[in-house]
């Protein structure tokens, strides 16, 4: 999607919010595409939002989290993502998004703990295979990595 088309979003998302202000999923949608953006701030200001309407949104509390990572606050960001895995442990977006930030702090085997967790959880789960990768690549034992995620793209089954 090109910029203009994040910019006509936003304008659509804040008409449906002039009618309903109390729409958490307007209002996280609105805040995911601002994180699209590249407006990352603005992003969490309106996951708070979300978070004020329904403190207990996965998807808001991650996405929080994400848009912190991006800014460079991992710590703060992996709050978020454990306060998203309190409410659903088997999320596997935020086992990999803590991963991650995990992996930006150079966390490498705290890292993979969470993208085995997710992988536990579907083993064909290609963001857990790709950073699981990468992480294992970083610190000099690539082929399980590779192997693992060769299965995965050659043998995945849709659901």
């Amino acid at each position: 999607m090109n910029l203009g088309m994040y910019t006509q979003a936003i304008q659509y998302y804040d008409k449906a919010l002039a009618i309903d202000p109390n729409n958490k999923y307007i209002v996280v949608n609105k805040a995911n595409t601002l994180v699209n953006q590249g407006n990352y701030s603005d992003a969490i200001q309106y996951y708070d939002q979300a978070l004020a309407i329904d403190p207990n949104n996965k998807y808001a509390l991650n996405n929080k989290g994400n848009a912190l990572s991006y800014q460079g606050d991992n710590t703060q960001a992996i709050q978020y993502f454990d306060k998203a895995l309190a409410i659903d442990p088997n999320y596997k977006n935020a086992l990999v998004d803590e991963g991650a930030a995990l992996s930006n702090q150079r966390d490498y085997t705290q890292a993979i703990q969470y993208f085995d967790k997710a992988l536990a959880i579907d083993p064909n789960f290609k963001p857990a295979l790709a950073w699981k990768q990468t992480i294992l690549y970083r610190m000099g034992n690539e082929s399980p990595a590779a192997d693992g995620y060769f299965h995965a793209t050659t043998h995945h089954h849709r659901q």
